[in-house]
Order: C-alpha cells, then structure tokens, then sequence
C-alpha cells in the first residue's frame, strides 16, 4: 500500500510539471540604442493556454508605440507557442530595465524575465541623416596590455561622396597609442551600402586605430573626431554646407589582470603572439674582433614598450646592444615587427655553442603564458689582436714646433701676409655695415611716405544688413530663404573675424580662431553651434515654420551683437 502511495505522488507531481512547465521570455535585438532607433523588445514562450496576451510594465524614458502579437495553435497534446513584439521609442538616454512581462493562464501569472539597454545620443548630423561616425571593436572585454584594433568607419547617406581629414583622438585615458591612425588594409577602404532606421548610407573604413590598455577595470574608448565634406552626387557644392565635424561614441569596455604567473624565463610583460628569430653576421671570427647578433621579434604585441631580450654567455664574451628600431607598418601591421641587434665580442679562442635564453609572454587568444625556447647558435673564434686606444700622441705639438722647421725669413713673410688679409676684411666689413644702414633708413622713410592704411572693417554692417533683409522676407512668407538670409549674415561676420578661406572652413578651425579673439568659451560655442544649426534649417524648414524661423533670426541678431 505505501508503495503505491509513493507510485501515485510521483505520477502526480509529474503531470503537475508536465501541465505547468511553461514560461515566457523577453530579448531585445541588441543592448545599445541610439535616441533615433527604435527599441524591439521580443517575447516569446511556451503555455498550455493563455486568456489573454502578455504586458510589459511601463518604462520611464521610453514610450511603447506598437505591439505585434501572434500565436500558433497548439495541436493535441502540445503547447500554444505565443510570440509578441514590443516597439519602443527613446525619450532620453541612459541604461533602462525592461520588464518583467506577465502573461495570465487560466488563474496562474507566468512572468518573464527582465532585460536592461542602454540608449546613448545621436549626434546632430546622424539625426539629420548626413552622417556620423563608429569606432567598431572586435570584443568588449580584453586583458591588460592586449592590442585592440579600432576600426574607423564613417556612414554618409548614400546622395553624397565624402571625403575626411586625419581622424584623431585628442585623449587616450587608460590606454597607450603607438601612432595616429592609419590605414591598414587596402581591401577594408571599400564601400558598402546598408539601410539604418530606414535611411540609406554607404560606409567606409576610413583608418585603423591601435591601442593599448594600461589600467583594468571599465574603461571607454576614445572619442576619435574627423571632419567630413560631402560632396552632391550631382554636381559642385558649398564648403560651408557641406564640411561637418563627427565624432564617435565613447564605447565602454572592460579590461581585466592578467592571471598570476609563478616566475618565467624572459618574461617583460609582454602581451600578444610573438615569433623570435636569431642570426649571426658570421659563424667564424678572431678574438676581439666583433659579431653582430640581429634578433628580430615579429607577431602581435606592442612593440614600442618591447625591453630587448637578455642572454647568458660563456666566460670571456662580452655583449652589448648597439641598436632596436621598429619596424612597424599601418598599412600591414601583421607583419610589423621589433628589430634588435648586439655586438657579440669573444677575449679568446675556441669553439662555442650559444644558447639563447628562453622568452616569455602572455597570449590573450588562449589566456595563458606561452614560453618560447630560445635557440643554439655556434661561432668559431681564431687567434686574434687586442686592439687598444693609442697611449701615445704622435702629433706635433703646433704648426711651427713640428720636426721641420720652417726658415725665420718665410716665417715672417707668412705673418705679414696674414696681418694685411685680416686688415683688409675688418675694412670691408665696416663699410658693409654702413651701408647695409643707410640702405634700411631709406627703406623706413619710403615706407612711412607711402603706409598703406586698411579700409575700415563693415562686416558687421553688411550682417546687419543682411539680417534686415531676412525679416523682411520671413514677413513674405519665405521660411526657407530667410534663414538662409540669416545664414550668409552671421557667416559674412564671422569670416571677417577668422579671415579664413573657403577650404578651410569647418567647425574646428572656427572654434580655434574665435577662441583666440574671445575669451567667453560659451559664446564660441554658441556662435558655431547656431551656424550649423542654420546651416541645416536652411534645408529642412517647413513653409509653415514661421515662429521658429523668427527664434531663429533674432538668436542672429543676440550673436551678431556679441560679436561687435
């Protein structure tokens, strides 16, 4: 009777988890957001039934602007496999949590699980759909010391060609850099075509970035800046249209100690896939005559921080680095390597066996230490002559106490000679010297007869101008043609200011002249920021949009006044 009891209990608990091992799942497409994309947030599981779909608690800092739902009909004896989807926009940035969501089945609650994204801001031009930047990485977590490669790449929509100047991180915190950024592989600069957030870009690997952690923990990339110009399809176009300035997202990662090691042979801390190999200039030679060893050090590492390998020689040599030079290249860093070369001197004969030390490093690929076993190198050393600095001096003490004496008489013709050349060049100078002065006083008299004055600087008359202009036609109804009125104002002043050319035009540069005639940083980044603002109004305004192009305009003014 008890057997059948515990018989019953187990065939009850059985069917209680067959009937109620149901559950429900929720994933997004990928963790991090821009404010421009749209969040999906996937649900899908397995239930015996369900009375009605799944709800997702609200999210402060998203709005849900859809939901897609769908289930297939379960066949006897199986499940309902249920599928909804969830369509989010961003309000804000930062890192939220989603969920969790909860289903109903009969009189039971099934909850999923929660997840949490992060949703980071576009930059203006990727709103506007011109382009913008990306550091891509291969991985987001690395060793202390691992090379990272930080691949450049630049979206632009697909209307335009574009072109960039050198992309350049100011700051590398946490990290150590060999060069600036390079090209690094011909076949990676080719352009592809994709569609983002229904926008068509091509992109492009515009240059590679090689960088070294040297702090663990969580860390950022850097913000690498470039300055794009894009160029119409079509046709010409305006460098002051067309030139804007990206910069990349800061990605974080995070970079961890490498592991304890007991004590290795030839370990410097270095990091990588190292290859050695040893070479003598020659396998014979006589005592104290020197050899030159090469050791060259390729693979994967950073070999700018590489500390030369040391050896054990036998009694009676002596070693000692002449040189180490890198043989790095960013158009192919695989085959980039680290190059050091001794003199190897031998004090006596003899025939020797030299055995190089074996060397150590840490490979991230496989997380361990790799030990490389050095290599056994002879040299056959002859019967030589020790060669020593000179003891003695065997030059004459001067000119005139040398062995052969010269006659008294030609001695003294000599230095008569001598005395009148130097007289005459002490002659010539000084009138040299003379006229060189009567030369520049007439110059200065000429120059203050004839000074050239420069006209009167009426830049901030014609922005005024112009500025009236703009009003005049906003009270038209020209949306469009005012704020590009207001555009050709503040840029007319501003160029006076910077007088800089056309090709060198971009926000950058504007920034650094401004700055050097303003001290008040807010009203440089003020001025810069609303001509680009205008630069892309100009194009995108509505017909209709006649308060904002007022705002517009009269912001002009509040800086055209500023700038007197």
């Amino acid at each position: 009777m008890g057997k059948i009891s515990v018989l019953a209990v187990l065939i009850l608990s059985a069917l209680n988890i067959h009937l109620h091992a149901q559950s429900i799942t929720i994933s997004s497409d990928r963790k991090e957001y821009k404010t421009s994309d749209e969040v999906v947030v996937t649900l899908t599981g397995e239930l015996n039934d369900f009375t009605q779909y799944a709800s997702i608690p609200d999210v402060p800092g998203l709005t849900l602007t859809d939901t897609e739902r769908n289930f297939d009909n379960a066949a006897p004896g199986k499940k309902i496999r249920i599928r909804q989807t969830f369509r989010y926009i961003a309000n804000q940035t930062g890192e939220f949590e989603i969920g969790p969501a909860v289903i109903y089945s009969g009189t039971r609650q099934y909850y999923s699980n929660t997840i949490t994204i992060n949703v980071v801001q576009d930059s203006r031009f990727e709103q506007e759909g011109l382009a913008f930047i990306s550091a891509e990485i291969p991985d987001r977590t690395f060793f202390i010391g691992e090379r990272i490669p930080v691949y450049l790449r630049v979206y632009f929509n697909s209307k335009y060609s574009c072109e960039t100047s050198a992309i350049f991180a100011e700051r590398y915190d946490g990290f150590w850099h060999p060069d600036v950024p390079g090209y690094f592989d011909q076949s990676q600069k080719k352009e592809t075509t994709e569609t983002i957030n229904g926008r068509e870009y091509k992109s492009r690997i515009f240059a590679v970035d090689y960088i070294y952690p040297n702090a663990s923990g969580k860390l950022k990339l850097p913000e690498y800046v470039t300055t794009a110009v894009l160029t119409e399809n079509s046709g010409g176009y305006d460098p002051f249209a067309s030139s804007i300035d990206l910069s990349s997202r800061m990605i974080p990662i995070e970079v961890i100690d490498l592991p304890q090691h007991d004590s290795l042979p030839g370990y410097n801390g270095d990091v990588g896939q190292l290859n050695f190999e040893y070479s003598l200039s020659s396998e014979k030679t006589e005592e104290w005559n020197p050899v030159r060893m090469k050791v060259t050090v390729s693979g994967k590492t950073n070999f700018s921080m590489m500390i030369a390998p040391s050896f054990t020689l036998p009694d009676g040599f002596r070693m000692e680095l002449i040189k180490s030079y890198d043989s790095l290249s960013l158009d192919d860093i695989e085959s980039s390597s680290k190059i050091f070369e001794y003199n190897l001197i031998a004090e006596k004969q003899g025939n020797y066996t030299l055995n190089t030390i074996a060397y150590s490093y840490f490979d991230p690929e496989k997380s361990e230490y790799i030990t490389i076993q050095g290599d056994t190198l002879t040299l056959t050393v002859a019967p030589g002559t020790k060669i020593d600095p000179d003891s003695e001096s065997n030059l004459p003490d001067t000119f005139l106490t040398a062995k052969s004496r010269l006659p008294f008489a030609i001695v003294v013709v000599l230095g008569v000679v001598l005395l009148g050349i130097t007289s005459a060049y002490v002659i010539i100078r000084l009138k040299k010297k003379a006229s060189a002065k009567s030369q520049t006083e007439k110059i200065a008299l000429e120059k203050q007869e004839t000074e050239y004055v420069a006209p009167a600087d009426t830049s901030a008359e014609q922005a005024f101008a112009m500025l009236n202009s703009a009003k005049l036609i906003l009270r038209n109804g020209q949306c469009s043609q005012s704020i590009d009125t207001a555009y050709q104002a503040l840029l007319i002043r501003i160029n006076a200011l910077t007088k800089l050319k056309p090709h060198e035009v971009s926000a950058h540069n504007l920034k650094y002249k401004l700055s050097k005639l303003y001290s008040d940083q807010n009203l440089v980044n003020s001025v810069v920021s609303h001509l680009e603002d205008l630069k892309l109004r100009k194009y995108s305004i509505k017909g209709s949009e006649f308060e904002l192009a007022g705002q517009l305009i009269q912001r002009t003014e509040q800086l055209l006044m500023q700038l007197k």
